[in-house]
């Protein structure tokens, strides 16, 4: 569904005012040839190479992501079987009435 601009969800998050400002920041120089958020990056990376786990820790998770957690469902549920259709839209097989299996009630 579409939103138009005269209505938007409350729930959609709002432009944070912060954001541009530390980006800004980030972006200034702090010494020759070196700007602030690089002085950052650097200073995280000698942490990491000294064995700062907690540094080396937010370099992976900012390379490749917050590893995904596990999550156990016990659910004592049936799940219907699953039925196999042919691909490329060719008929399924046909069977006869005799081939057809009676499923007890009390599954």
């Amino acid at each position: 569904m579409k939103f138009s601009t005269e209505y938007q969800p409350e729930n959609r998050r709002k432009p944070d005012a912060l954001t541009p400002i530390l980006k800004e920041w980030l972006n200034m120089d702090y010494a020759e040839n070196l700007t602030i958020g690089e002085k950052i990056v650097q200073t995280l990376v000698e942490h990491a190479v000294n064995g700062n786990l907690k540094a080396i820790q937010l370099i992976f998770e900012r390379i490749d992501g917050k590893p995904l957690q596990a999550i156990s469902i016990e659910n004592e549920m049936k799940l219907p079987e699953i039925i196999v259709l042919p691909a490329n839209n060719a008929k399924p097989p046909v069977h006869d009435e005799k081939d057809v299996k009676d499923v007890p009630e009390n599954e």
